[in-house]
């Protein structure tokens, strides 16, 4: 008897445990009825139709879907977002679109590139090497010898290590001593009161999104986006004024909606080469952030709460699963990522992210 006792016991200690680490994985609660009764017009689907790119379309079934929705808030006006879930469950339309996503998704990585720690140690080492040499030209009006010998070609060897390996990803070569110098000098150019930060350098010039303390910094003064465009062009190459135009264009659209208020979600899509990080496409209302998320589009929110409103809304019982940013991965080491969502539809996860700081 005691035995089968332990046996129960046992048992159920092992169902808690393998219950509490799923729900640490997937996240849902009880519907908020605000939500539910949240309305869709016509100008929601225009504005979500005029977020879709071309490529969203390779899936022949959403130009079909779209039209459908089109069809169903112009005859009906308004619709809530509890009645949407509903039809949705049933419409032909949006099986066969989510069923072609599936079917047709990217196929996985066959293998990941091993990351060793030096990737994030190199970028924490130039840093905090770019404070020395920010506080060091404060002093002397200028960087030290072997800085200076370096950026003047005097001295060419180094070792790989030395190297930024995110930087040769975007066609740059830079020692740690010279990315350093860089910033310290970019730091001035964007009235710091200290270096750029290396992160914020790799999102100007990998044409992404600027998510950072100093973001408002670089584009509320014209001066500073003078400076940053025209100092990065010189030195990095010509080719990049698009890039660190393209970023600073996507973080104004950011840093105005905040100041604003205007928006609290954008409509986005991943950067995937060197670095990763998030393209800003537009700032959208939640009705089309949740229209984005059931066509497993990407979406961009700040606050976690404000992306969790908008994958939790894209679905029925409102199942989602929540992941910490994807750093390490088949394309190399990409610390712009983001954590995000994503939304658990009839069962299954969908492609699309909802990213937050």
């Amino acid at each position: 008897m005691k035995s089968t006792r332990k046996f129960l016991i046992s048992n159920i200690l092992i169902l808690t445990i393998f219950l509490m680490s799923f729900s640490n994985v997937f996240a849902t609660q009880a519907p908020d009825k605000n939500q539910l009764d949240l309305k869709f017009t016509k100008h929601d689907v225009e504005q979500f139709t005029k977020s879709l790119t071309t490529d969203d379309y390779k899936n022949p079934y959403l130009r079909t879907y779209v039209s459908w929705l089109n069809n169903l808030v112009s005859s009906k006006g308004t619709i809530t977002l509890s009645e949407l879930n509903s039809l949705l469950s049933t419409n032909e339309n949006y099986k066969n679109f989510k069923s072609y996503n599936v079917t047709h998704a990217a196929p996985a990585a066959l293998q990941a590139r091993t990351i060793s720690a030096e990737d994030k140690k190199q970028l924490e080492r130039v840093d905090k090497l770019a404070q020395e040499y920010y506080d060091y030209y404060k002093i002397h009006g200028k960087y030290p010898d072997d800085v200076t010998q370096q950026k003047n070609g005097t001295v060419q060897a180094f070792s790989f290590l030395s190297e930024i390996n995110i930087l040769k990803g975007l066609g740059l070569s830079y020692s740690e001593k010279v990315l350093a110098s860089r910033l310290a000098t970019l730091g001035g150019l964007a009235l710091l009161d200290g270096p750029l930060p290396v992160l914020d350098f790799i999102a100007l010039v990998g044409a992404v999104v600027v998510i950072s303390d100093y973001a408002a910094k670089y584009v509320e003064s014209t001066t500073v986006v003078t400076n940053l465009t025209n100092n990065i062009s010189t030195n990095e190459g010509t080719q990049f004024r698009k890039e660190v135009a393209s970023s600073l264009s996507q973080t104004t659209t950011v840093v105005t909606a905040n100041r604003n208020k205007n928006f609290v979600h954008f409509a986005a899509s991943p950067k995937d080469t060197a670095g990763g990080g998030i393209n800003i496409i537009t700032g959208i209302t939640l009705q089309t952030a949740i229209l984005r998320a059931q066509t497993d589009k990407d979406t961009y929110s700040p606050l976690q709460t404000d992306a969790y409103k908008v994958a939790s809304g894209a679905t029925p019982d409102k199942l989602v699963k929540r992941e910490d940013a994807h750093i390490n991965t088949p394309k190399g080491y990409q610390p712009l990522n983001k954590p995000h969502y994503h939304v658990i539809m009839y069962g299954t996860q969908t492609r699309g992210h909802h990213w937050y700081n």
